[in-house]
C-alpha cells in the first residue's frame, strides 16, 4: 500500500489509469484510517469552498461529510453538484 501511495505522490500523471473501482478503494481506505485512528477533523464551509456567504462561512463540518462523501459519489456519477469523472 506504502508503495502505491508514494507513487500516486511522485507520478500522479499515472494514476489516471487506476480504475474507479481502485479510486473508490483507496477514498474507502481513507475514511476508514480515520475512523480507526478516531481522526474526524473539521473544516469550514468557507476553507472547503463550499460558501462565502458570511452568515454561515465559519460553520464548521466534518472532513468527511464534505470530502470524501462528495468525492465518491462525483467518481460514482451520483451527485447532483457539477462535477465530472474523468
Amino acid at each position: 500500500m506504502t508503495r502505491v501511495i508514494s507513487a500516486i505522490i511522485k507520478h500522479p500523471a499515472e494514476a489516471k489509469e487506476f480504475s474507479l473501482d481502485y479510486v473508490l478503494l483507496l477514498l474507502g481506505a481513507v475514511e476508514q484510517l480515520c475512523w480507526a485512528k478516531g481522526h474526524n477533523p473539521k473544516i469550514s464551509l468557507k476553507a472547503a469552498g463550499i460558501t462565502d456567504n458570511p452568515l454561515c462561512s465559519e460553520q464548521e463540518v466534518a472532513y468527511v461529510n464534505c470530502f470524501m462523501l462528495p468525492s465518491q459519489r462525483c467518481l460514482e456519477g451520483t451527485y447532483l453538484w457539477d462535477c465530472e469523472a474523468k
